[in-house]
């Protein structure tokens, strides 16, 4: 066995010192005296080392690399519960390319004048591009070191070998025989500067200290070990097998020999052996690709065999669903009151609307929308909280023909203005209460409890509006990356598609007799999931208007508590979460009943218990442009936190790569989705919507599309998806599809903001500099129906938390002329126009936003302050006792600000009900009293809560006996 280190030679000075052993034992076999000719010393290549210009070598590699600051990953990754379940070390897998292959790259080779070395490098950028999702890559290449114009260089004995970054713009659109002679010309250039060491390199790229430049090496080697047995021809050489590391995660060695034999070499936790034995095959077929048409475009090349991409494109898109396209949403409802009239359609407290009743109503209330002049297709906006009204105003306007716009009941008046302009909405149905709350709005308001609609024969009387499948049904609020909020619409046929896919689904979960509450508020799209998956079952609909005032993501205390009590109160047989609510439910909230959960984040291990208690769980996901759901699955435990399930009857689901390529199973790619659930698309977004939703590249049907979701996922061997994140910045708040380019352009509507940048984090509330966006009475008021305490406690959700971790959003600030930013003036400027959700919780002010040379936001480079105290509207005033004291210690640990001021609101700081919880407990560990948690939400600053305990505490004393009180304090 023979032990090196590269340190000390390399695979060229192993095969020269091999060859001069062979050849002295040869020279004693035969008798003769060994004899070692003179090579030239490894220090005339230190010497001419010395000599070159490093400085423009630093030019050359920071030109090069200018850009590129993420290493571009193999795209094959292990999952996390694959990685835990491994054993750590290194394995091989070796793979021979077919004769017939090799020998047509080697004519490819010398007939087009494009190296061996080349090929291989093409091939694999191809592969790292079509697997990682990306254009620009960056990978390994292993070079000689050796220069030639240094005599000598040949024999030298010692460590010559480099690795250097090779960089490949792979452009579907580019012709396949330029790409690769520019990809030669290329590596030409770098050449003369192959000599820098890999660590100088990096230190001139972009891509941030302790992060590999690249994930994989690309070793083309010539010379084999057959060659090394035909050295000696006295010694036999019988079991001959190099073993080679590096410390990259993967290494791919070619061989080129006949046949060429690839050599992958790989971190068994990162890279399962299936998927390195897939890798092999597909840089197998591209090769062959490549010698087959050299003119092609790098698009048209694929990995897949007619096999997988029937598999991919067809089999895994097969449920077909058979239903009345031609009905309306309401239609539904209809038949479901003639089978059922007196059966519990909604349950709303003592009040109960049965299904003949709620038709009845809404036929009713239809009569009062057509007299208002709302004539097919208009749109009426629908503001509302869960009371009857809103599935009563609902059918209503559908009835009368009309487009229903959903409004957020805690949308503030002027986005409910713009919004009402942005739809042309002619009428807004409301109740009295919330009506109030509106300033003068470009719509007609009715309010559906304070006025008597006309009597059931005048109903009868008027014209019925003549409605097809076609029509709008639903207007529905999304957040776009245009910077405004934009509305989706939905037809009558996606919405009946949605209904018969539910019944498909839930036949056998969903039972008439069953009721489940509505969680979702009215103005999000999951709401309509809900009453449909309600109606379609002919079961009751829930509503509890307290509920849809105060429960947040995630649950605190008292909103479990409530959950529970509604649970309880109304006898639910099923119960729609999102999948970020889950941490705050509990268990016994969950237990045998039957769970739908909308996937909005991956499922936390730490609920599985509660999971597996349910009668059944089933995950769903979707999007508004998808009629809210597209795929579903049955949860069970042991399966990936990030499962989406396979395609509902009649949608198709397709992972592509930027050609618009099928990417193989197991590969990373972008998450395109068809069907009869399709969106038209967005009202005056002719743009938006031509870019994300696309003709079909797979479907030659006329008007066939796909909606471009920005999501990135992968299939598992099962033809099931596991999501693995957004290729964009957009994010979920709350439960809420949040576009930070909306809040940005909010920010910079302010006079005193010239530009700003929101990102998404994860840590404490002081993790970022910032202002408070949560200062508790701006998130619910009392005006919505619900006491102070309930209107406090909304902030929940809009610290940002959404399931995983203390998420929350932050704000960039760059002031116009040098003015001081105020946290609290930004925070009300927003609360304006944005929901509560979107408003951030921290604002940071910067002279200037880091940029990148292209001009785009550098966001690596974005400073994180940890332990600042916001800029509050309130002047910094220390505690003034020692009880003062204590509070504030408790504050600044929990919170991680280094000074808090005992008249800082607790949640203008960035807190919340997390935090508000650990106080009290805290608190009660301190004090010999019972502090109910609403204590801290109606007494929000250390002044007013140290006067409120120190109140309590007396109060207490009173209240004892003289030796009782003595001992209490002591």
């Amino acid at each position: 066995m023979w032990s090196r280190h590269h340190i000390l030679l390399d695979g060229w000075s192993g095969s020269l010192l091999l060859k001069e052993l062979f050849e002295q034992y040869d020279r004693l076999w035969a008798g003769q005296p060994t004899h070692l000719p003179p090579v030239r010393p490894f220090r005339d290549y230190i010497a001419w080392l010395q000599q070159q210009d490093q400085t423009q070598a630093e030019r050359f590699w920071r030109q090069r690399l200018q850009g590129f600051r993420t290493p571009t990953p193999v795209g094959i990754e292990a999952t996390p519960e694959q990685q835990a379940a491994t054993p750590p070390g290194y394995a091989e897998v070796q793979h021979a390319v077919p004769s017939s292959i090799t020998a047509a790259l080697t004519t490819l080779s010398r007939q087009r004048q494009v190296t061996l070395t080349t090929l291989m490098e093409g091939a694999w950028a191809l592969l790292l591009s079509r697997y990682s999702g990306q254009r620009d890559i960056i990978f390994g290449g292993t070079v000689s070191g050796r220069p030639p114009d240094l005599e000598g260089i040949e024999t030298m004995i010692g460590q010559f070998i480099n690795n250097l970054p090779i960089r490949v713009e792979v452009a579907p659109e580019s012709p396949l025989l330029p790409w690769l002679r520019a990809l030669q010309e290329s590596e030409l250039q770098s050449r003369q500067y192959e000599h820098i060491p890999l660590p100088q390199i990096q230190q001139w790229s972009e891509v941030p200290p302790g992060m590999r430049l690249f994930e994989s090496i690309l070793i083309v080697n010539y010379v084999d070990e057959q060659a090394l047995r035909g050295m000696s021809r006295n010694l036999e050489l019988r079991d001959m097998r190099p073993i080679t590391w590096t410390n990259f995660p993967l290494t791919l060695l070619v061989v080129l020999g006949n046949p060429i034999t690839l050599r992958i070499k790989y971190d068994r936790r990162r890279f399962p052996a299936a998927s390195i034995t897939m890798l092999a095959e597909h840089f197998t077929r591209l090769l062959e690709q490549i010698t087959r048409s050299p003119q092609q475009r790098l698009g048209d090349m694929t990995l897949l065999t007619e096999h997988e991409q029937r598999t991919l494109l067809v089999d895994w898109n097969t449920p077909r669903l058979a239903y009345d396209r031609g009905r309306c949403f309401h239609h539904l409802v209809e038949e479901q009151a003639a089978r059922t009239p007196d059966a519990p359609a909604v349950l709303a407290g003592k009040r109960v609307l049965t299904y003949g009743e709620l038709n009845q109503r809404a036929s009713q209330v239809a009569g009062r929308v057509r007299a208002q002049g709302v004539a097919p297709g208009d749109t009426v906006a629908l503001l509302m909280d869960h009371t009857p009204e809103l599935p009563v105003g609902l059918l209503a306007v559908l009835k009368a023909g009309g487009a229903v716009l959903l409004l957020d009941q805690h949308s503030p008046p002027e986005r409910v203005a713009v919004l009402l302009a942005l739809a042309q909405a002619r009428l807004l149905l409301t109740r009295h209460e919330l009506a109030a709350r509106l300033p003068a709005l470009p719509a007609r308001v009715l309010c559906l409890d304070r006025e008597t609609g006309p009597q059931p024969r005048e109903i009868s009387a008027a014209p019925v509006p003549d409605v097809s499948a076609t029509h709008p049904a639903f207007q529905v609020v999304v957040s776009l990356p245009t910077g405004r909020a934009g509305l989706v619409t939905l037809e009558h046929r996606a919405l009946v598609h949605m209904i018969a896919a539910q019944r498909a689904t839930f036949t056998c979960s969903l039972p008439p007799n069953s009721r489940m509450l509505l969680v979702s508020p009215a103005g999000q799209d999951s709401a309509i999931f809900e009453m449909g998956l309600a109606w379609a079952a002919g079961a009751a609909l829930c509503l509890d208007q307290q509920a849809s005032a105060s429960i947040s993501i995630p649950l605190s205390l008292r909103q479990a508590t409530e959950l529970q009590r509604i649970a309880q109160q109304y006898g639910l047989t099923h119960l729609t979460l999102p999948v970020s609510a889950l941490p705050g439910v509990p268990a016994e909230a969950l237990a045998n009943r039957h769970l739908v959960l909308l996937h909005d984040a991956p499922i936390p291990a730490e609920v599985e218990a509660s999971l597996s208690a349910a009668a059944s769980c089933v995950v769903v996901y979707g999007a508004p442009e998808t009629t809210t759901w597209a795929t579903a699955f049955v949860w069970q435990p042991g399966r990936s936190p990030r499962a989406i399930g396979r395609p509902v009857g009649n949608t198709t689901v397709y992972l592509l790569d930027s050609a618009l390529q099928p990417v193989p199973a197991g590969v990373p790619g972008d998450l395109y989705l068809g069907g009869d659930g399709l969106a038209r698309g967005y009202i005056g977004q002719a743009a938006l919507t031509e870019e994300r939703f696309i003709s079909h590249p797979h479907r030659a049907e006329l008007g066939s599309r796909l909606y471009r979701t920005g999501d990135r996922a992968r299939f598992l061997p099962d033809g099931s998806l596991e999501w693995l994140g957004r290729s964009d910045r957009q994010i979920r708040i709350r439960g809420m599809r949040v576009e930070p380019a909306e809040i940005e352009h909010a920010l910079e509507q302010h006079p005193a903001v010239e530009r700003a940048v929101v990102v998404h984090g994860v840590g404490g509330a002081g993790d970022v500099n910032g202002a408070g966006g949560a200062n508790g009475v701006d998130g619910v008021d009392g005006v919505d129906g619900v006491d102070g305490v309930d209107g406090v406690d909304g902030v929940d959700g809009v610290d940002g938390v959404d399931g995983v971790g203390n998420q929350h959003l932050t704000a960039y600030v760059v002031m116009r002329n040098g003015q001081a930013p105020v946290g609290d003036d930004l925070d009300t400027s927003l609360r304006r126009t944005l929901h509560a959700a979107m408003v951030p919780t921290s604002f940071q002010a910067l002279e200037y936003l880091p940029l990148l040379p292209d001009g785009s936001v550098n966001y690596q480079a974005l400073p994180t302050v940890r332990g600042s105290r916001p800029a509050l509207a309130t002047e910094y005033m220390p505690p003034k006792s020692e009880f003062e004291q204590t509070l504030a210690d408790i504050w600044q640990e929990l919170l991680g600000i280094q000074w808090v001021g005992i008249h800082d609101n607790l949640f203008a700081l960035g807190g919340n009900s997390l935090h508000a919880t650990q106080i009290v407990s805290r608190l009660r560990d301190l004090l010999p009293l019972e502090i109910p948690l609403h204590t801290l939400f109606e007494h929000a600053t250390i002044s007013q809560l140290a006067e409120k305990l120190e109140q309590m505490l007396v109060e207490k004393l009173e209240s004892m006996s003289e030796e009782e009180a003595q001992r209490f304090k002591e």
